[in-house]
């Protein structure tokens, strides 16, 4: 597809998504299910098709599916002898033919567990054009073809003919990132991929390709002592290495962009970094990004996008009030699958700070992480999706670390489920508001905090001259009650919370620390918790003062009153035993009957 018609897909679908919204804006917006949401109602794809493959070499694609009820069936109702296709996952896998000029016809279908489906069709161009090779065992003189590969990856990111139908491919080995710094600065090493270069990068099959940005643990604490070193006392705490380079840029245009298969490790603060939003269709699948040395506070991270231009639509371009999205060109349907995202050291000299994390997203829409691991991710969010973050799922993935929705500005529409979360969720942190959080099926050993830090839901409880307590007063549990559940604003079911073991030296594990005034019930009356299975050692911190209130005593506001409490075991995986009596309704195993036929 070119490019032209890549961006007019995404607007296509982001109409949609605007067309719906407006139709529905008479139900307030807050939906207490996802499949009630107009964004999420039905299955839809939201990746484009590959449409290339190499003679004789094994074409292999798996698609991006949101909206409906997880899990879906997958076949193919149209496709070549020999083209077989993954019913759970829907990865395609076909040996081309060895001859050029061949094209067929592909049909795939996903069905949802409630037999709603959805279809995307497509022809499969068999032929030499459009691909380029880059080997360790190049030359950059070379033309770039199968018999002449490139020996660089900066050789390989410079401009092609037609970048968005071009597949670069990447043989075995490792590919040093050399590039110079910009004049008067440390900016060297940078891979720039540009609206010229070739729009996928992918591994040869059967090969593993390394990218190197070359930096390292020893360069990062020497480059933050030299900056130390330039400030002042007072200021020392702000040395940082943002600026250092040693990570691969995306540029403005780079729609429906594609790593497959290719390592990247040794970053430095970022390793995939976008500015500007306006961006569709960036995929990462079976890759490994690990070691990258974050410090500071700029949301040092593996995939960070930061903030496209927001236009607010209050009064004299203020922020909007509660349930008001920002105009903005965010980036539209990222996807990122079957990856490993690993091992982030940072410093910070700021006692308990922490900053950035995974994946760091602001202004994001429609997007999917699926079927990921995310391992030692040191002093921050394995996944934060922190500012006007919308419809983004989250889903089946191994996170040994924590997730947060952070709510900077607003979140709205964002579906965690089925997934292993070692360690806290946050859901609300900055001075924004959220609506339409759906928690469910998750595996979580840590802290939940809702509704928490200056993150807002719609007004403020007026309890009539009376003054409001925590969660040990009648007249906040009744507030929260009584709240109707379809005007609520965050969402948890079918979820499994263990409480982790107590650190040597460290403090209490909690669920979550509450107010012990008014503010408990603003609120926890905007949170629907309900046939959740939660540890009987869980406890609420009560303000500062050192009490505590258990967990099930929050059935007097009505949290949990058909849900469970016990002792929760859980594997290194987030599984209930085998023989556990809760394994069917509780946690990743629960609810993934496939659809019938």
């Amino acid at each position: 597809m070119s490019q032209g018609k890549g961006r007019a897909f995404c607007l296509l679908l982001c109409f949609c998504h605007l067309l719906h919204a407006l139709l529905y804006a008479g139900d307030d917006g807050r939906y207490p299910t996802p499949e009630e949401s107009p964004a999420f109602q039905t299955p839809k794809f939201i990746s484009l098709p590959l449409t290339r493959a190499y003679p004789g070499v094994e074409y292999n694609a798996r698609p991006a599916v949101i909206g409906g009820t997880w899990p879906y069936r997958f076949a193919l109702r149209a496709a070549p002898e020999g083209m077989t296709i993954d019913e759970k996952k829907g990865t395609i896998t076909w040996q081309a033919p060895k001859t050029d000029g061949q094209e067929v016809a592909v049909t795939i279908t996903a069905t949802d567990l409630a037999g709603r489906k959805a279809e995307q069709s497509f022809n499969v161009k068999v032929g030499a054009a459009g691909f380029r090779f880059v080997s360790p065992d190049g030359n950059d003189a070379n033309p770039g073809t199968f018999e002449k590969p490139w020996k660089t990856v900066m050789r390989a990111s410079q401009p092609v003919e037609d970048p968005a139908n071009t597949t670069l491919y990447l043989r075995g080995g490792t590919y040093a990132v050399e590039t110079p710094a910009e004049a008067g600065k440390k900016n060297a090493n940078v891979l720039k991929i540009t609206r010229t270069s070739p729009r996928r990068w992918v591994a040869w099959p059967g090969e593993k390709p390394v990218i190197d940005l070359g930096w390292s643990e020893e360069q990062w604490k020497a480059a933050l002592e030299a900056e130390r070193a330039k400030l002042d006392e007072k200021n020392k705490n702000n040395a940082n290495t943002q600026s250092y380079g040693h990570r691969i840029f995306l540029d403005q245009q780079t729609d429906d962009l594609l790593f497959d298969g290719i390592e990247v490790k040794n970053a430095a603060y970022y390793m995939f970094v976008m500015w500007d939003g306006n961006r569709s269709r960036l995929t990462w699948r079976r890759c490994h990004l690990h070691h990258l040395y974050g410090d500071y506070a700029e949301n040092s991270s593996f995939i960070f996008g930061f903030a496209a231009e927001r236009k607010w639509q209050g009064e004299s371009g203020e922020k909007g009030g509660f349930g008001v999205r920002p105009l903005v060109k965010p980036y539209c349907h990222m996807v990122v699958q079957d990856c490993i995202i690993s091992d982030r050291p940072y410093q910070n000299l700021r006692e308990g700070a922490w900053h950035g994390g995974g994946l760091v997203w602001y202004t994001t829409q429609g997007c999917l992480v699926e079927d990921c691991r995310f391992e030692r991710i040191e002093r921050g969010m394995a996944i934060l999706d922190k500012d006007n973050g919308w419809d983004n799922t989250y889903r089946n993935n191994i996170i040994r670390g924590s997730v947060m929705v952070a709510a900077q500005g607003c979140n709205d529409g964002l579906l965690i489920h089925h997934n292993w979360i070692d360690g806290d969720v946050h859901l609300g942190s900055q001075p924004g508001w959220l609506r339409n959080v759906w928690l469910h099926h998750n595996a979580i050993r840590g802290g939940v905090s809702l509704m928490g830090g200056a993150t807002r839901g719609s007004g403020k409880l007026d309890p009539a001259g009376k003054k409001m307590a925590g969660p040990n007063d009648p007249d906040s549990l009744a507030a929260i009650r009584e709240m109707p559940r379809e005007q609520r604003l965050i969402f948890a079911w079918g979820n499994i919370v263990d409480m982790p073991e107590r650190k040597p030296g460290g403090e209490k594990p909690i669920f979550q620390r509450v107010p012990a005034d008014s503010d408990f019930a603003n609120r926890y009356r905007h949170v629907w918790w309900d046939a959740n299975l939660v540890d009987e050692t869980a406890e609420l911190a009560v303000g500062w003062g050192g009490k505590y209130v258990k967990w099930s005593e929050l059935k007097a506001c009505g949290f949990d009153v058909n849900g469970a409490s016990g002792v929760v075991v859980l594997d290194d995986e987030g599984h209930l035993p085998a023989d556990s009596p809760w394994r069917a309704t509780y946690g990743r195993e629960a609810g993934l009957t496939a659809s019938k036929p």
